[in-house]
């Protein structure tokens, strides 16, 4: 009796809450796209069906409106699995933290043959959502070098009305090799913004330890702008990105083994790590620093070079395919705002409480409240109901 409740309260609120979206007729989001998009195609195909009803564009609009105001924050990497079903309010909404000099590979994959599904990545451009990804038909994957430090939105959204199960995957990679040979992020002991000569100035680079000798390496294609041995950076070497045209800053080098317009090839060798200029008396090691061409300035390397895992935990937080994927809390449920225990709790949801289950990611299930409100419990405060059909 319970369960019966719990379903037809859901089938209730999503009905209603679609109402309502129609009934408010916002405006559609086709401007936003080219004919080239697969939403857009999907769009025409709606409207130019013989028995197209106005109201159906309307609220499938409305759903992909959804995911400006019920959205969650994921890390990166990060995998999701689970089902899409006709008949209830389908849109997924990831922000995603991205830093400058990450690139990150994101992948939408189906068993199942005949769905399309419909990706949209968002910048906030002065407060408001604007699209500057989406996929063309048959497109399941986006390769993205992140422009600048912020946090943007990805939307999912498959074809109206269709089941279909899913798997989401976000990959993240830097942009550069990593500068000295054979070393990694766990050679870098001093980072962008640590204190310099008491305070007075900030450290504008990485600083990766090694041995004095150690080879150092071209990140990226491109060409050796300069060779030097002057100031603070002692012996040290400057290669212009062939592709992005930024400046690449190596310091403190014992040789170096190259010239002047000398073209690279990333992976070749063009010094050696020291200790010269002002770090003379420590550890051999070699600062990295990056500089952004028009006079932007130094950034933070760190997320240009360092390499990720990229390896996703199996799930235990599983999602069995039937007609509501419902769940029912145990005891009083942490609801969180990201799939982790630290500065995400948004409320308790009390013990038996309804909620959609929308995906299962490593430990934690995505999921959607009676009200409406997105979000994320730990599996181990989640019980999943298969629904029976009533003859």
């Amino acid at each position: 009796m319970e369960l019966q409740k719990s379903c037809a309260l859901f089938t209730s609120f999503f009905f209603c809450f679609l109402f309502v979206a129609c009934q408010q007729k916002p405006p559609t989001l086709s401007s936003l796209f080219t004919p080239l998009s697969a939403r857009a195609n999907y769009e025409n195909t709606l409207i130019e069906k013989n028995d197209f009803d106005e109201n159906k564009l309307v609220e499938w609009d409305s759903i992909g409106n959804l995911a400006f105001s019920k959205n969650v924050e994921i890390p990166t990497p990060y995998r999701q699995t689970g089902f899409f079903l006709k008949g209830r309010a389908e849109v997924l909404a990831f922000e995603i933290p991205l830093k400058l000099g990450e690139q990150i590979d994101i992948q939408l994959t189906s068993d199942t043959a005949d769905i399309r599904l419909f990706m949209d990545f968002f910048q906030k451009i002065d407060g408001r959502w604007h699209p500057i990804l989406k996929n063309k038909e048959g497109q399941t994957a986006f390769h993205f070098v992140v422009p600048n430090s912020e946090t943007f939105l990805l939307r999912i959204q498959p074809e109206f009305h269709k089941d279909a199960n899913y798997e989401l995957k976000i990959l993240k990679n830097p942009t550069y090799a990593f500068p000295v040979k054979g070393r990694k992020y766990e050679d870098v002991w001093s980072f962008w913004g640590d204190d310099r000569d008491a305070g007075k100035r900030k450290h504008e680079g990485i600083d990766v330890f090694a041995k004095r000798g150690e080879p150092l390496i071209a990140v990226t294609k491109g060409f050796v702008a300069e060779v030097g041995d002057k100031g603070l950076g002692g012996k040290q070497i400057y290669l212009r990105d062939a592709e992005n045209n930024n400046a690449i800053y190596y310091a403190h080098l014992d040789k170096q083994l190259v010239v002047q317009g000398q073209t690279v090839e990333v992976g070749d060798t063009i010094g050696l790590v020291g200790n010269t200029g002002n770090a003379s008396g420590t550890h051999p090691h070699l600062h990295f620093g990056i500089y952004l061409p028009g006079g932007k300035g130094a950034v933070d390397p760190l997320p240009f070079v360092k390499k990720h895992r990229n390896r996703f935990l199996r799930n235990v937080a599983i999602i069995k395919p039937d007609i509501l994927n419902q769940g029912i809390t145990f005891n009083d449920a942490n609801f969180r705002s990201k799939p982790k225990g630290k500065n995400s709790l948004i409320k308790k949801l009390k013990n038996g409480s309804p909620v959609e289950l929308l995906g299962a990611s490593g430990r934690w299930y995505h999921v959607r409240t009676l009200d409406g409100e997105v979000g994320f419990l730990h599996f181990s405060y989640v019980k999943q109901l298969k629904a029976t059909i009533l003859s």
